[in-house]
């Protein structure tokens, strides 16, 4: 059976960007989310598209860590907001358009992870929340 993943979020800086970490399989992973376009991921449930996973040909804002790739989300609630993933936070801007953006070689330590559990067993659901 899937679990599903978490994205608690932390704090928030002066240009509000949220920090907060992402939990897979127990291990928790330092990300951040925002502050470009519309900000940080709403609170909510998302549906991971397991099989729809990018690895490879990436924009240099999806590498960091020694790693790149990009895992789409999409909302269980009605929003206008589109193109949400899991990835990197790589580039020279720190931060995301509303993604979560794992933080430096956390990034490869949970890409790692994440490719350790077979493909039937990944999680299909991401569960975000705010303190």
């Amino acid at each position: 059976m899937a679990e599903s993943m978490t994205f608690t979020k932390e704090t928030t800086d002066e240009r509000g960007m949220v920090h907060g970490h992402l939990t897979l399989s127990n291990k928790s992973y330092a990300v951040v989310s925002g502050p470009y376009g519309h900000g940080s991921l709403p609170d909510g449930t998302y549906t991971i598209k397991t099989r729809e996973v990018v690895d490879r040909g990436l924009p240099a804002s999806y590498k960091a860590g020694g790693t790149e790739f990009f895992i789409p989300i999409t909302p269980d609630f009605e929003t206008d907001r589109d193109g949400f993933g899991i990835h990197p936070d790589g580039g020279s801007a720190i931060g995301t358009k509303g993604c979560v953006g794992l933080v430096g070689r956390d990034a490869l330590t949970f890409w790692n992870a994440w490719t350790a559990i077979s493909l039937s067993h990944r999680p299909t659901s991401l569960v975000v929340t705010s303190p």
